[in-house]
């Protein structure tokens, strides 16, 4: 049943719709009089008084006392009854949330966001759907949403731009500038893989005295060539011979059993070595206004440093200064009625002259409560280091380690073992070794012990008659 609420009075009925991008979800609080006939998995189409449509969705609770709570939540929030247990092969993410989407749910996905990195194997082990479409959309590092026609969206944060702004000349500022220096980083450190660098080739002098040589990296496999062509033998753990050794690999010396004779690069010594990578940036006015926020990354799929410095650039560019919110009041009575056009995740513009703030900033939250007040809360990116573009690969290798080892059984399945048992001679007897203190497990209808069933033929003591 579809109940059609339209607001006409204040007294009769007031609403606050909420749309916020950490929820996913939509959601309508109505306060109504007792008289006001609805219950939870009623269908809500509620209109303004203009008869226009603007919030449809599904009752999840009703509270009366004295007046009727009713809370509404958009049909996103059918995800959260549907049962996902199956196994996804060679799918995207965006895949894999499109097949759930039309194959279990009565809404229609129409988002166009596509991604590049396939999941082998991704298996729904009896997950709601809402997580399995929340684990999916993190990868895509993107939010959904279902908007009043059933319409399933993906969507990224600052993907698009609002065509709407805020200003000191069509909103009023509802407290202050909210700043947050938690996820702030103005010294970032970036620790990569390391790189294995092979036949790695120096030359030495010798100097007919010097017998220890200092090599520019730690070696892991090492050949030493004296004169340069014929090849030395070094010192073998358990024997006593040598003509050289490697005395601390972490401090990288090679000693010669005796000197080697004088020339210009007659010792060639060639080896693989191992050089962590690791890039380090910093930002001089985030550290001379706020002082050190250091943090280290390790990212164990960096391979270069250049892209261990894009990572780090990145990471100072979005969190050297401390990240901005505010709520503001819209006034104008067009916006008010148009509020539709504020959407969760889209970039606006906002111009406070009265503080010298001024930039594009995400939506982050609408309220709009009914008649005439409609409050918008804009801020900077959160601490989403998620968003750099390399991890969504890195988390699909995770969540196919982290299901590697999980099995499907549907709740209609049972679970059956036939055992065939080939012998070449004649079996005589089987004996199935037990405690003597023991039962078989067998069924009772008077929920009773069955002292015939203990196997070693004492007496039974019921306790649960």
């Amino acid at each position: 049943m579809v109940i059609r609420i339209f607001q006409e009075d204040t007294d009769n009925v007031s609403t606050t719709m909420l749309k916020e991008d950490r929820t996913n979800i939509d959601i309508l609080t109505i306060l109504g009089p007792e008289t006001l006939t609805i219950n939870a998995e009623d269908e809500v189409d509620m209109r303004d008084p203009t008869g226009t449509t603007y919030f449809t969705g599904i009752v999840k609770s009703v509270e009366a006392a004295g007046e009727k709570r009713i809370v509404v939540e958009d049909y996103g929030s059918q995800l959260k009854r549907i049962i996902i247990n199956e196994v996804f092969q060679n799918k995207k993410p965006e895949e894999i949330i499109e097949d759930i989407i039309n194959n279990d749910t009565d809404l229609t996905y129409v988002s166009s966001i596509t991604s590049t990195d396939t999941i082998n194997v991704y298996k729904a082990n009896k997950k709601r759907a809402w997580d399995v479409v929340t684990e999916m959309a993190e990868l895509l590092l993107a939010n959904f949403r279902t908007d009043k026609n059933k319409n399933f969206q993906l969507e990224r944060e600052g993907d698009s731009f609002s065509s709407k702004s805020i200003s000191t000349s069509n909103a009023l500022l509802d407290g202050k500038w909210l700043e947050d220096k938690e996820p702030m980083v103005n010294i970032a450190t970036v620790d990569g893989d390391d790189r294995q660098v092979f036949e790695k080739e120096e030359l030495f002098n010798g100097t007919g005295a010097q017998t220890t040589f200092t090599l520019a990296e730690i070696p892991i496999d090492i050949r030493v060539e004296h004169p340069v062509g014929t090849l030395l033998d070094g010192f073998v753990e358990g024997q006593s011979t040598g003509d050289y050794k490697l005395d601390d690999r972490e401090i990288k010396q090679i000693t010669f059993s005796s000197a080697p004779a004088s020339g210009t690069n007659n010792i060639k010594v060639t080896y693989t070595a191992s050089i962590p990578i690791s890039v380090r940036r910093r930002s001089k006015a985030s550290r001379d206004t706020y002082g050190d926020y250091p943090k280290v990354f390790k990212k164990r799929y960096i391979k270069t440093r250049t892209e261990a410095r894009a990572y780090a650039d990145f990471i100072i560019g979005r969190f050297a200064n401390p990240l901005l919110s505010s709520r503001w009041i819209i006034t104008t009575n067009t916006d008010v009625d148009d509020f539709e056009q504020y959407v969760p995740n889209e970039v606006i513009n906002v111009n406070d002259t009265l503080r010298s703030i001024s930039g594009d900033f995400i939506i982050r939250k609408v309220e709009r409560q009914y008649p005439g007040n409609l409050k918008i809360t804009v801020g900077t990116p959160e601490n989403d280091i998620t968003a750099f573009n390399k991890e969504s690969l890195i988390r699909i290798k995770q969540l196919e380690e982290k299901d590697d080892n999980s099995t499907i059984i549907n709740d209609s399945e049972t679970l059956e073992e036939n055992l065939l048992i080939t012998t070449t001679d004649t079996v005589t007897d089987i004996t199935s070794k037990a405690p003597a203190d023991g039962f078989v497990l067998d069924y009772s209808p008077n929920n009773q012990l069955d002292k015939s069933k203990k196997l070693d033929g004492g007496t039974v003591t019921v306790l649960y008659p």
